[in-house]
């Protein structure tokens, strides 16, 4: 049995469509994460099912951070998809509950945002 795990790399257009693809093959969403990289988001979004795992990233310039909201999809997104908002920065057009920017209260607003990173002069 491989234990390799492998991550496909889609564009941020394909985002609702491969999102739907795994809606329909009956896998459940299982969590989002972003992470901040020096010039760039990178996004990536688990499915499961039946123990197997599926994984697909989108990558966002710095300058274009916004990708469309999956919660049509998968309702539990929005959850995921507010706090990454609020943490990064990222927007999510097209989210089912969207509570602009207050799902966190953080004494900084988007804390680990790139364009923050750059301000402050934070090193990775």
């Amino acid at each position: 049995m491989s234990t390799e795990q492998k991550i496909e790399l889609i564009k941020k257009e394909e985002l609702k469509y491969k999102a739907s693809y795994f809606k329909d093959a009956n896998f459940r969403l299982v969590q989002i994460s972003a992470t901040a990289l020096t010039d760039k988001y990178e996004l990536t979004y688990c499915f499961e099912k039946e123990y197997i795992m599926e994984i697909i990233r989108v990558t966002l310039d710095m300058n274009d951070n916004a990708v469309s909201s999956i919660s049509e999809v998968f309702f539990p997104a929005c959850l995921y998809e507010n706090e990454i908002h609020d943490l990064f920065g990222i927007n999510f057009p097209g989210l089912v509950i969207d509570f602009k920017g207050n799902f966190y209260q953080t004494a900084v607003k988007t804390p680990y945002s790139i364009i923050r990173k750059e301000a402050s002069g934070a090193k990775e």
